[in-house]
């Protein structure tokens, strides 16, 4: 049985953010295994998958997975430390962020971020275990400053899923790494197929043979892909899914 492994914005979610009927159907019916790999938390992704059958959740570009039923199963946490330096120092240079954590997503910004909780000082005190920080910031300049500086602190992971972003998880967590953990538990190795748009799906594109970039895609992505299909409008990845499965 073939592997399925996704990303979600800008590869199985069309521009409006949804998966539309044919895509559910496709997934739905096809003799496949189907994984999930995204930035997003479980919080924000599991609504978007509402009527698809999604065997796990790799989530926070590898910092944490979750089953079908959304018990977490594997976790990667940011140093503590590690977290609090990076935290406290973009809140010196006034550079909005979000954090996920075990308890929950927060935010600096709630209007952007409107599915966060308002982080506060006390949050950035209590919380143990953050999974992931995500970065925003609306001026090219400011985003390159940003990502210097991160690159220059050690034992983390900065990749991004657009130029206004970037997103900080532990050195121990990708979307490769999580995905290998799970291919692992389903025992099978043969036929997997990747498929993705942005730089946060390079991991996955370097580890496996069989990569789908999504024509939207970024070219960094597309240069190394396997295959370049159709656009996330136009059902590119539930096309080459019925493709597959008829080999």
């Amino acid at each position: 049985m073939k592997t399925i492994v996704s990303d979600l914005d800008g590869t199985l979610l069309n521009s409006y953010g949804e998966v539309d009927s044919f895509t559910k159907e496709v997934l739905n019916t096809s003799p496949i295994h189907r994984i999930i790999a995204t930035g997003r938390s479980y919080k924000t992704a599991f609504p978007l998958l509402k009527g698809v059958n999604i065997d796990y959740y790799v989530l926070l570009n590898g910092a944490e997975c979750r089953n079908s039923q959304g018990d977490i199963l594997y976790k990667e946490n940011i140093d503590l430390k590690i977290a609090h330096t990076i935290m406290n120092g973009l809140l010196e240079r006034h550079i909005d962020f979000e954090i996920n954590t075990k308890e929950g997503d927060y935010s600096t910004d709630t209007v952007f971020c409107d599915t966060t909780a308002q982080l506060t000082e006390q949050h950035l005190q209590d919380y143990k275990e953050i999974r992931k920080i995500f970065v925003f910031v609306h001026d090219e300049q400011k985003i390159n400053q940003i990502k210097y500086w991160l690159d220059q602190i050690e034992r983390i992971n900065v990749t991004s899923s657009s130029w206004w972003n970037i997103e900080v998880t532990s050195m121990n967590a990708n979307k490769a790494l999580m995905v290998k953990r799970v291919i692992e538990t389903l025992h099978t190795s043969n036929d997997v197929y990747v498929f993705g748009d942005g730089y946060n799906d390079l991991s996955l594109f370097k580890d496996y043979k069989h990569t789908r970039a999504m024509s939207n895609g970024v070219n960094a992505l597309k240069q190394i892909a396997e295959k370049v299909i159709d656009s996330n409008d136009n059902h590119g990845v539930a096309k080459e899914i019925i493709n597959l499965v008829k080999d």
